[in-house]
């Protein structure tokens, strides 16, 4: 823990990415994956295989583009940098050490966005002490190029929403749950129209259930996409998350994942 309060504050970030969470929650995963490196390699590694058939189908190889590439736990980067003309990692922040890695690799980009395009304006209303502005808009970041044949979203769809609803929540305490799970709802929804967006291959890797498990018995079940729909997966697995005594002494937290090589939105 100190090592992880140490690491905090002393790396370089931006305000606004460091107000909403995203640093502590980077570092929190990193020291996660650490404690449970061994419960999440089957999870990973069936990440890293998905991707790479992905990368493999396209018929053209120009520009990859993952969503979400955070510590690039579950990312084959040396070998998506072999296979495409250009890789573009984009997360709303790069720590320095995924920096370090991807300078090894000459045609790897790394792009700090905000694919939600929400975190300057709920920033600003937090800051001037106002209710934010519960609006989602669709993003439209990088619709506009034409030399992407893949497009990664990568463990990514249902950690959208929670920097903003944990914020939101410890500010104004006595606002409609029920409003706020819509909110959240709407800005998953809003990244599977992005994606939809694309006329390239797109690549989902999203958890869509979470468990609380006690042996075999379901103690609590939870709904990370608030209610959003996915069509049938392509391929699907579990991911064992935390084990105990991870998160709590007697249960373990048990993702289920759904994974497709070449998602295309219900619609």
């Amino acid at each position: 823990m100190l090592f992880e309060v140490l690491r905090y504050l002393c790396t370089p970030c931006p305000r606004q990415a460091r107000a909403l969470g995203h640093l502590s929650g980077l570092i929190s995963l990193g020291a996660r994956h650490r404690r449970c490196r061994r419960a999440w390699a089957p999870h990973l590694e069936r990440c890293r295989a998905l991707m790479l058939d992905a990368a493999r189908a396209c018929l053209r190889r120009r520009t990859l583009l993952v969503a979400g590439s955070g510590l690039l736990l579950d990312v084959p980067l040396e070998d998506m940098s072999g296979l495409f003309e250009r890789v573009i990692l984009c997360d709303v922040l790069h720590l320095p050490a995924i920096r370090r890695r991807a300078r090894r690799l000459p045609n790897v980009d790394m792009v700090a966005r905000d694919l939600t395009d929400l975190g300057e304006r709920v920033w600003a209303d937090l800051r001037a002490d106002r209710i934010p502005d519960l609006a989602v808009p669709v993003p439209t970041h990088f619709l506009d190029r034409r030399d992407l044949d893949l497009v990664i979203s990568d463990n990514l769809l249902s950690q959208l929403p929670l920097p903003f609803l944990e914020r939101i929540v410890r500010r104004f305490a006595g606002l409609d749950a029920g409003e706020l799970e819509d909110f959240a709802r709407r800005v998953v929804e809003a990244h599977l129209v992005w994606l939809g967006g694309f006329r390239a291959r797109v690549c989902l890797i999203a958890d869509v259930e979470r468990r609380k498990l006690q042996g075999g018995t379901i103690l609590e079940c939870e709904d990370p996409l608030f209610g959003a729909v996915l069509p049938e997966p392509e391929r699907t697995w579990g991911w064992d998350m935390a084990p105990r005594p991870e998160l709590w002494p007697d249960a373990d937290a048990r993702h289920t994942v759904w994974g497709y090589s070449d998602f295309r939105p219900k619609g």
